[in-house]
């Protein structure tokens, strides 16, 4: 097997996949429905509260530590001589796609945030934020308020 169809295999169905989340979200109204199903709009809370010392543990830092142990433990890996590497029978270049991923990801997510006007929910004047909803390809009309 060839470089070639080894991207072909695993590149086209990843980016297939991105483009229909990215039409069913954009198209749809998923995203409003899934957010207030975790809010309680008569509250005004959240479900998952990040100043819950648990629940920020278990949604928000807990998740990101993961992430950077799983790193850390591949760039190890990656040091690692090939013999110690056999055992867990994982390649160098297996573990470089792994890192570029995990490197990546939220790289990818903090840019598009910082760029799309795209606001968390908890932002939204829905949610008693201080943003108007939009998706993505959406613009803001005279009288709302973007992002500086």
């Amino acid at each position: 097997m060839t470089a070639r169809d080894s991207l072909d295999r695993s590149l086209w169905p990843a980016v297939a996949l991105l483009v229909a989340f990215f039409v069913l979200f954009e198209f749809t109204a998923i995203d409003i429905w899934l957010q207030d199903f975790f809010y309680n709009h008569s509250t005004k809370k959240w479900w998952v509260d990040s100043k819950e010392p648990i629940q920020r543990l278990v949604f928000y830092t807990g998740p990101k530590t993961l992430v950077w142990i799983i790193a850390g433990a591949g760039i190890s890996l990656c040091l690692a001589p090939h013999t110690f590497r056999s055992r867990f029978h994982i390649s160098r270049r297996e573990l470089l796609v792994v890192i570029a991923t995990l490197a990546t990801a939220p790289a990818l997510v903090a840019l598009s945030k910082a760029t799309t006007n795209v606001f968390c929910p908890y932002e939204l004047t829905r949610y008693d934020g201080s943003y108007a909803y939009k998706k993505v390809c959406e613009t803001y009309g005279p009288n709302e308020r973007p992002m500086n």
